[in-house]
């Protein structure tokens, strides 16, 4: 299956160049966030575009971003769907602490009129909270949703052998308790992406901006009193969880029976500190995987491990994988994830 990369062996130079070049720049925003990282922490909205899709590109410490070759492509990186040849459906669901569910659905498709390929995703995060006042701090049955909802569509070209570009746009809503009188955010969002494969041990540079859009502003407000008088203020406005992802894979160890890919990428969000990531995925006969990742900065999750299995029914390829993510003092979180090739 993979025989055709001993075919394209090249010199390693120049991809050892691109390496290195990542890891400068790598270490160089590591020391910026330093001085400057913390003090973006709360200040952006919609949170929950900065949860992993996937479980196996969470169980590689989610530097997926130069992987990008199944349906998670089109959140990590929308560059990706332009090499897919088959079609793909993908389900997710993640528990996560505090009884919150994420859930995610994707589909992608490949396009030859267009010259690329088109794909949807829908992604949710609820949770259901407990009602309580001044005049009711205890719970009483009454209950409301927190909810957040992404519906979006992407679209990809291989502009030549080695080069691929992606871009994607999203609608995003988020419901902050509406009833019970809280806020609700409806807009939009972008991603761009880009794939540079070198024809080494399939190695990839790719780069993704994720989350790009307007500044987003809930409805409504809240009454604030000062000095005996009470006024109405509005709620203040704030950017969207916007990601720059920089990041390259290649795949040091490909034999008959065992492949091995690695992977680094460095993320620069838009409030909070720099993040470098890791990530490996192991092999055997292309039927079973095992994964680790990790993320040494994050404060929390920062070991993640998981494995996968893959095989063929009734025509289609089907991908079962699971990812655990050490969350430290949020304790642990599971993901399950389920993908469909035909």
């Amino acid at each position: 299956m993979r025989s055709e990369y001993a075919a394209k062996r090249r010199d390693p130079g120049v991809a050892a160049r691109f390496v290195v070049a990542l890891l400068c720049l790598a270490a160089a925003g590591r020391v910026a966030a330093q001085d400057l990282g913390e003090q973006r922490i709360g200040t952006s909205m919609l949170t929950f575009l900065k949860i992993g899709v996937g479980a196996r590109a969470v169980g590689m410490g989610e530097a997926f971003t130069p992987v990008a070759d199944d349906a998670t492509t089109l959140y990590w990186n929308p560059a990706g769907l332009a090499l897919l040849e088959s079609r793909h459906v993908h389900v997710t669901h993640t528990e996560w602490p505090a009884d919150i569910n994420h859930d995610a659905a994707l589909v992608t498709i490949p396009v030859p009129q267009l010259g690329g390929g088109l794909g949807l995703q829908v992604i949710s995060l609820r949770t259901t909270l407990d009602y309580t006042s001044e005049v009711e701090p205890l719970p009483t049955g009454k209950t409301f949703d927190f909810s957040d909802l992404l519906i979006g569509g992407v679209y990809a070209r291989q502009l030549n052998d080695r080069f691929s570009f992606g871009f994607g746009i999203k609608y995003l809503r988020e419901d902050l308790g509406s009833e019970v009188g809280g806020g609700v955010v409806n807009s939009w969002a972008a991603d761009v992406g880009t794939v540079f494969l070198l024809p080494f041990r399939n190695f990839r540079m790719c780069m993704a901006w994720t989350g790009l859009g307007p500044d987003f502003k809930p409805s409504g407000g809240f009454v604030s009193t000062a000095n005996g008088t009470q006024r109405e203020v509005q709620f203040q406005s704030f950017s969207p969880a916007s990601i720059f992802a920089f990041g390259a894979s290649v795949e040091p160890l490909q034999s008959s029976h065992a492949r091995l890919l690695t992977t680094i990428q460095f993320d620069h969000p838009a409030d909070t500190e720099e993040h470098l990531k890791g990530g490996a995925e192991l092999w055997f006969d292309e039927i079973v995987a095992v994964r680790a990742g990790w993320n040494p900065r994050a404060h929390e999750m920062r070991f993640s491990a998981g494995f996968g299995l893959r095989g063929a029914l009734a025509g289609r390829v089907l991908h079962l994988d699971y990812a655990y993510t050490d969350g430290n003092d949020l304790g642990r979180v599971d993901r399950f994830s389920l993908e469909v090739e035909f």
